[in-house]
């Protein structure tokens, strides 16, 4: 598919001012990937749809995650689900945000336009998301921060389930603590194979 210099499809282009400012008003309230945003607020202005109960996921997937949350309680923690599922108007947004982000020099927020995300997984056109983001809210320090992505990444792997903080690919913030890209993200196995049949599906295939 072709797309915009903006990285949209040409479906959205005439939208192409609106995904725009909202991706600067995402900017300028300083979002900081991983972490949690001002929803009262940002939520009512974005177009497009985001939840953070885990009732917008992938009933397996959401298993798996309430094995995690348990587990991170345990260890004393009082994690705090930042995102579940997307719609695909808002991770354009995000995904936008991130290209006006880059273009200014600051930290990128996604790679993925929408529907290319674990978090815009649908089944029948009702969420189904299949990757979450989950934070410390009392985490105060990158290190705080960090120690808890790491017991996130842990409690990940006994569920089953994969962990942004392993990807190969990582940013200032992150790279000096020994984490990937995204470690406050975690998702299930089957999320990419998924996406393919949705996309097949999609163009009739």
């Amino acid at each position: 598919m072709t797309r915009s210099r903006f990285g949209l499809a040409p479906a959205l282009d005439r939208s192409r001012l609106v995904l725009v400012g909202a991706a600067l008003l995402l900017s300028s309230a300083g979002y900081s990937h991983g972490e949690t945003l001002p929803r009262h607020a940002l939520n009512l202005l974005l177009p497009g749809h985001s939840s953070v109960s885990l009732d917008s996921l992938d009933p397996d997937f959401r298993a798996r995650v309430q094995k995690v949350v348990l587990g991170l309680h345990k260890r004393g923690y009082s994690p705090r689900v930042v995102s579940s599922y997307r719609s695909p108007m808002r991770q354009d947004v995000i995904f936008t945000a991130s290209t006006v982000s880059r273009f200014v020099g600051r930290g990128t927020y996604t790679q993925v336009s929408g529907g290319q995300s674990c978090h815009n997984h649908e089944v029948d056109g009702d969420a189904a998301a299949l990757a979450i983001d989950i934070t410390d809210p009392h985490a105060d320090t990158m290190r705080a921060k960090a120690t808890f992505y790491k017991a996130l990444g842990a409690e990940a792997k006994k569920a089953g389930l994969a962990w942004g903080g392993n990807w190969k690919r990582s940013n200032r913030a992150w790279r000096r603590y020994g984490l990937g890209w995204d470690p406050g993200h975690i998702e299930s196995r089957r999320c990419r194979r998924a996406l393919r049949k949705a996309r097949r599906q999609a163009r009739g295939h």
